[in-house]
């Protein structure tokens, strides 16, 4: 495969000294995003696509002098982008090019002249590159532009990417400190104003409560998805006000589509023999919402399955085995099918307790004082990432096991960690119980007076 020596890059999961930046190029887009994606299969095929919006200055394909050049537009339906990667491993490039077919001419062209064909994955419809990142990468950068037809005979480029490169591999320690709350608010069990569903069946059954919390990054409010009462509880001052969600099917994720003030809460039903699923779209402001679907979707498809939110794409996508599936065009407000899953986050407990977290072939390995007994649930927000850990304790006076939650918060980058170690929680069934918005963190957890919502102020990894 071609290698990549300097570089540089941005992630999903979220945690990595600014170091090497590997620019993966395109017309636009250059806000600083990150290209991840999220996406189900469903059985009624449908299609979305975004458009960059500007021209750039094209890479030179050989050593004549750089141009300036006012290029069309190349149509982008999907990118996929390592969050991050580090020095030595291999990377994977993917993106959705509507405009172009197989035995059309796609290549990466970088700053250096260096051009690498991108290849027609006809499986899933997408152009593939796969780059060897050199050891000597890491601390350094590089640019590049993809260019394509555009569907005139003419030559296009596309957004611009960036892909951190860590300055290193080595494993992290992590630090893991006391903290308590600085803010904290309890929303009493109820159906009332104010207040949250909670149903604890007679016997084995399954807890209905609380099951996902977001943040609205324009206002830092918290939002609780209520399953039992349909609705979302918008924290604001010392209480909550509540939007009700149509439908009648089950409701486990709230997913915030960036700062647009919107919000989806993905709904499953059986009708008839068939699982069906449709998306519920929450305008916050106005407190309305509105459902769009049903489709079909796989007997299999797990319910309880996690939403993240591209900007990218403006799109939902669903979390499902480490695969990322097309689930919601929030433009065009049409539920996504067909599309094929694309690998983006894997998180793996290692038997010698240690946690690996990254896209796959760069995973960052995190060390424990104690063995890790358990991922509950991770996030990454450019190249920091976020998990919450499971740490086995020493045994207590009768010998058994005990165990700590502890959040992390890990910079890629510059392979450092911080945690630190949260109360134990009461849930047992959850989609999401934790979001992150800036340094603050936002955990929830059961008690018996009601839902206790705590903000802790994370410390930065050094």
């Amino acid at each position: 495969m071609p290698s990549l020596q300097p570089c540089r890059t941005l992630l999903r999961l979220s945690s990595l000294t600014v170091a090497g930046l590997f620019l993966i190029g395109c017309a636009s887009n250059t806000n600083g995003e990150s290209a991840s994606q999220r996406a189900m299969p469903t059985s009624s095929p449908q299609q979305s696509t975004t458009t960059a919006s500007s021209a750039v200055t094209a890479s030179p394909l050989s050593s004549e002098p750089t141009l300036t050049v006012a290029l069309p537009e190349l149509e982008v339906s999907a990118a996929w982008i390592p969050p991050f990667a580090l020095p030595g491993s291999s990377v994977t490039l993917r993106l959705g090019l509507p405009t172009a077919a197989a035995g059309d001419q796609v290549v990466m062209v970088f700053d250096d002249g260096l051009v690498v064909p991108m290849q027609y994955d006809s499986t899933s419809s997408e152009w593939v590159a796969e780059l060897d990142v050199a050891p000597s990468s890491a601390g350094s950068s590089r640019r590049a532009v993809v260019r394509g037809p555009d569907g005139s005979g003419n030559a296009a480029e596309t957004f611009q990417f960036m892909v951190p490169i860590a300055e290193h591999d080595e494993p992290v320690l992590v630090k893991t400190s006391p903290a308590a709350p600085d803010w904290s608010i309890v929303l009493p069990w109820g159906d009332g104003p104010g207040e949250v569903g909670l149903l604890i069946p007679e016997g084995d059954g399954e807890i209905a409560q609380p099951t996902s919390i977001a943040i609205d990054p324009r206002t830092d409010s918290p939002i609780v998805l209520d399953r039992v009462n349909r609705r979302l509880s918008i924290i604001e001052g010392g209480g909550a006000r509540a939007v009700a969600l149509p439908g009648t099917g089950s409701v486990f994720d709230v997913v915030i589509h960036g700062d647009t003030g919107v919000a989806t809460v993905p709904q499953f039903e059986v009708i008839g023999q068939d699982l069906t699923t449709s998306a519920i779209e929450v305008d916050l402001d106005a407190g309305t919402a509105a459902a769009f679907g049903p489709v079909v979707v796989p007997s299999n498809t797990p319910i309880n399955t996690q939403f993240v939110w591209q900007s990218l794409n403006r799109a939902v996508y669903a979390v499902i085995d480490n695969s990322y599936y097309p689930y919601f065009d929030s433009t065009t407000r049409t539920l996504l099918a067909g599309a094929s899953p694309t690998a983006w986050i894997d998180t793996v407990l290692n038997p010698d307790g240690s946690v690996g977290i990254g896209p796959t072939g760069s995973h960052v390995v995190h060390h424990f004082a104690r063995p890790a007994a358990g991922v509950v649930s991770s996030v990454a927000d450019g190249a920091t990432i976020w998990f919450e850990v499971l740490i086995e304790g020493p045994p207590d006076a009768d010998g058994n096991i005990t165990f700590t939650l502890q959040l992390v918060r890990t910079d890629a980058m510059n392979g450092r960690a911080a945690a630190v170690q949260l109360r134990s929680s009461g849930f047992d069934s959850l989609t999401r119980r934790f979001a992150i918005h800036g340094d603050h963190a936002y955990v929830m957890s059961r008690t018996t007076q009601g839902l206790l919502v705590e903000r802790y102020t994370m410390p930065k990894p050094s």
